[in-house]
């Protein structure tokens, strides 16, 4: 009986070894990098969003997007704690306007193409006399 009773100690270990997350860092391609972001509307994108998607990222003002067509990536470890992936030179950009939740918009994977936004519009005044 005890014999028994340690295989099943044994198998039921090696079970919760293999049901592990992996560590998401082995599938990040070369030259990019995985950026957390803490996210605002997270009750909804929650409700949406499985482990992947496809987003665009509002800074606090939400009127131009800071990045469209970023790859989302649910943390395997905490599903409330997400990351988008970007070019290493683009992370300063998302890391610079991360310091407050982004408001998060779910797009269309197969539509948008990944950038971010490096300038912002400039806007024009005229003087009239």
């Amino acid at each position: 009986m005890a014999w028994l009773v340690e295989t099943t100690n044994r198998t039921n270990e090696k079970l919760a070894e293999s049901e592990a997350p992996e560590a998401i860092d082995t599938f990040i391609p070369r030259g990019f990098v995985l950026v957390p972001i803490e996210v605002q509307n997270l009750a909804s994108l929650d409700s949406i969003v499985g482990q992947f998607g496809v987003v665009d990222l509002y800074a606090e003002d939400k009127t131009l997007p800071v990045g469209r067509g970023l790859k989302l990536v649910r943390s395997p470890r905490d599903p409330s704690q997400f990351a988008v992936m970007v070019s290493e030179s683009d992370s300063r950009t998302i890391v610079k306007h991360g310091q407050k939740p982004f408001h998060v918009t779910v797009q269309n994977p197969n539509q948008v193409k990944s950038e971010v936004q490096t300038k912002t519009q400039s806007t024009k005044i005229i003087w009239e006399n």
